[in-house]
Parts: C-alpha cells; structure tokens; sequence
C-alpha cells in the first residue's frame, strides 16, 4: 500500500512533468510566431522570385508544422495532468479501502 509521501510525491512528478512540457510548448509557440515569422519576413522583403517563393512556401510550411508540435505537447502535458489525478484520487481510495478494512477482509 502507499503511503501519502508517495502519493503525493508521484503526483508531483507527474505535474512536474507537465509543466516542463507546456514550457516546451511555450517555446515552440513562441519561435514559430515571433522568431521564425520575422525571420520569414525578411527573407521575403529582400529575396524576390520563384526561388523565394518556394522557400517561403516551405518556410511556412515549417512553420505551421512548430505550431502543430507545440499544440501536440500541451495536449500531453494535459493528458499527463488528467491521468496524475485520477491515478492520485484511486491511490488514495485504494488506501482508504485497505485502512477501512482488517487483515482478514472483515471491515473494521
């Protein structure tokens, strides 16, 4: 049976584990839509042509692909969060129902 220490500690870990992975989110979000997007911008503003198309094109693309990588990882991080929970709420049931009861089944 567990303890509440582990309980709680498996708990924090699995949040910890989450956060680091919304951070990642963050970043990704952030380098998509503020580094990557300026970085486009200026390729566009100075590099003219078929050639400039495409790669802006695949530019985009990229893009598009951080923005859906960073969404993929919050929704982890979310999943990670929702299983931490219930996993926390059975372990203490669990706990509770093995408390409630003796050694040989009988409540006590």
């Amino acid at each position: 049976m567990k303890t509440p220490d582990e309980i709680n500690l498996n708990y924090s870990r699995a949040v910890r584990q989450a956060e680091w992975l919304e951070g990642r989110a963050r970043e990704l979000e952030n380098l998509a839509n503020t580094d990557f997007q300026e970085c486009l911008a200026n390729i566009e503003a100075n590099w003219k042509g078929e050639n400039a198309r495409i790669f802006i094109g695949k530019g985009n693309k990229l893009k598009g692909d951080l923005e859906k990588s960073a969404d993929q990882l919050g929704r982890v991080a979310k999943s990670i969060r929702s299983a931490a929970k219930r996993t926390r709420e059975a372990d203490i049931a669990a706990r509770n129902i093995a408390l409630s009861s003796g050694s040989d089944g009988e409540p006590r």
